[in-house]
């Protein structure tokens, strides 16, 4: 009954860990989800610098690396839930074969993802001419909400 006992309440807590973790992303995210909030700051960066074609193209892939970032997060998270809400279904769980799985997950999908992600934002960046660089440096420049 002990075990029992400490397998729920562990359960529990990372029940309400990962509710508390979803409420910060929304939070963070104000109106929609977090990928349309950068995507929406990508939309109003490229209004503001009157961008070229050649530009608007690096901007493009930008935009296609937030994407792909966002939708790897979203992979790990689910497969995170999955794999701790599996475990506290058994008897005798094993949180740290989980907390392996997820991690080596993340190690998979998220870091490529945010490596192209950075990537394709140094090219797009430095495509920028000094008076459009100057307009990304201004102090209204704040992302979009």
């Amino acid at each position: 009954m002990r075990t029992f006992a400490r397998t729920a309440l562990v359960c529990l807590f990372l029940f309400a860990f990962m509710v508390a973790a979803v409420a910060v992303f929304a939070q963070e995210a104000g109106e929609g989800n977090t990928m349309e909030h950068h995507l929406g700051f990508w939309d109003k960066l490229a209004r503001e610098l009157n961008l070229n074609p050649n530009q608007q193209g690096l901007l493009d892939t930008v935009k296609s690396a937030v994407r792909a970032y966002w939708q790897a997060m979203g992979k790990v998270h689910r497969e995170t839930h999955r794999l701790f809400k599996g475990e506290c279904a058994k008897p005798t769980p094993n949180f740290d074969t989980a907390g392996q799985e997820s991690k080596a997950l993340f190690e998979r999908e998220v870091v490529p993802a945010h490596s192209a992600l950075t990537d394709a934002k140094v090219a797009f960046y430095k495509s920028l001419t000094p008076q459009q660089r100057q307009i990304v440096a201004g102090a209204g420049h704040k992302p979009a909400k």
